[in-house]
């Protein structure tokens, strides 16, 4: 039973490990932070478009706004130690909402790499 109880307690820290951030995601994401901020009140959903292909998904309000996820896949690698590796994505995301006139209006950022 211990031998049991140590490999769910190896899995469990391992599974904590591939949430973590690493230095290259923060850096990654503060990067493409940046490039966005800069197109809030100016950029549109086609300009995403261009740099992110196609949304996965839209959604729009009664309002006029639109929400839209993009996603840009740029590989996988694998983590942890051998005997338990996992293949992870490599990706950007952003989810980002539009103003009734089609400029960007704010966006959320997420970068695992």
């Amino acid at each position: 039973m211990n031998k049991w109880v140590s490999v769910a307690g190896m899995m469990i820290v391992l599974a904590g490990c591939a949430s973590k951030p690493t230095m290259q995601s923060t850096k990654a994401q503060n990067d493409l932070e940046e490039q966005l901020v800069k197109q809030v009140g100016s950029g549109r959903k086609a300009d995403l478009v261009e740099s992110f292909g196609d949304p996965d998904w839209c959604e729009q309000s009664a309002a006029g706004t639109e929400t839209c996820r993009f996603s840009k896949v740029m590989g996988e690698k694998w983590i942890g130690p051998k005997k338990f590796q996992k293949k992870t994505v490599i990706k950007d995301e952003i989810v980002a909402d539009f103003a009734p006139n089609g400029t960007l209006r704010s966006f959320k950022v997420n970068s695992q790499r």
